[in-house]
């Protein structure tokens, strides 16, 4: 018979294992995405863990002092704060255009 205590203990160990990785990454200053890629974290989690941990306090609190950590370290060199797409000034007049 399956013992489901056992599968609940070692849930909450990969969890646990996984909080402090992405917490120990984050204060070294890695982005979030490229830790989620490790290969270590691919192998001893998968996606419902993942997003289970995402969701934990501990893990949020320190991902977000990791982040704005990273963006003040952007504006002290002069660097713009994001790095999504810039947004074109003609893009809204293309979209009207049509």
């Amino acid at each position: 018979m399956f013992d489901l205590s056992q599968f609940f203990r070692q849930s909450d160990a990969s969890d646990d294992w996984l909080a402090r990785y992405l917490v120990t990454e984050a204060q070294r200053g890695r982005r979030i995405a490229d830790v989620l890629g490790d290969p270590a974290v691919l192998r001893h989690s998968d996606a419902g863990t993942r997003a289970r941990v995402l969701d934990r306090s501990d893990v949020v609190e320190a991902l977000a002092e990791n982040a704005v950590a990273q963006v003040r370290a952007e504006i002290a060199r002069g660097a713009p704060a994001g790095r999504g797409r810039p947004v074109r000034e003609d893009a809204g007049e293309a979209a009207h255009a049509g």
